[in-house]
């Protein structure tokens, strides 16, 4: 079995399928968002299916945190909605039944065709920050890993001090300006 894709690596964006059968993609999963991403074996492993439920049961966690969480798995979309619906998952599980997109990340056993159960966190530029094969990782310890900070897009920099500073001075002009407005005239 391949070791899978390292820390730093960004993954593939490539095509998978929603739980309707439409063609979705990793970037339209993550949005503009870290990513949490459990790739596991199907609907019918008991091990995967408990891993999808500690996902949901800290969904608003790592919505707090900025942080969206999708599942791919190899099974057809059908299954997944069936899944989705009888499990009250509340994110995203897309599908790519040919396992093209799973190949490509390297997991998928080229001996047998099983899929590696991992789980990924994946910055705004779609690069591997952390990742867990084989004994998964708890969702309280991503939720701190992103909660610290580990999680940082490459895509969005840092205003310099400067124009923090003048941000500052713009906002505190504006809030002034507005504490001393004579009271019902309208400008």
């Amino acid at each position: 079995m391949s070791d899978g894709p390292a820390v730093g690596t960004v993954l593939a964006d490539a095509p998978l399928l929603d739980t309707k059968g439409k063609t979705t993609s990793l970037s339209r999963l993550a949005g503009d968002r870290v990513l949490v991403l459990l790739v596991y074996e199907g609907a019918a492993s008991p091990t995967a299916v408990r891993h999808l439920l500690e996902l949901r049961n800290a969904t608003m966690a790592f919505d707090r945190l900025g942080a969206r969480i999708a599942a791919v798995s190899p099974d057809e979309p059908p299954s997944a909605a069936f899944l989705k619906t009888e499990r009250g998952l509340g994110f995203a599980l897309a599908c790519d039944p040919e396992k093209k997109a799973l190949r490509e990340w390297g997991l998928v056993d080229p001996g047998t065709g099983e899929v590696r159960e991992s789980l990924f966190v994946l910055g705004r530029d779609r690069g591997v920050k952390a990742l867990s094969m084989g004994k998964l990782t708890d969702a309280d310890k991503i939720l701190l890993f992103i909660r610290r900070g580990g999680a940082k897009g490459a895509t969005r920099a840092e205003p310099s001090a400067a124009a923090r500073v003048g941000g500052f001075f713009v906002r505190a002009a504006a809030a002034i300006r507005h504490a001393l407005r004579t009271p019902g005239v309208v400008r």
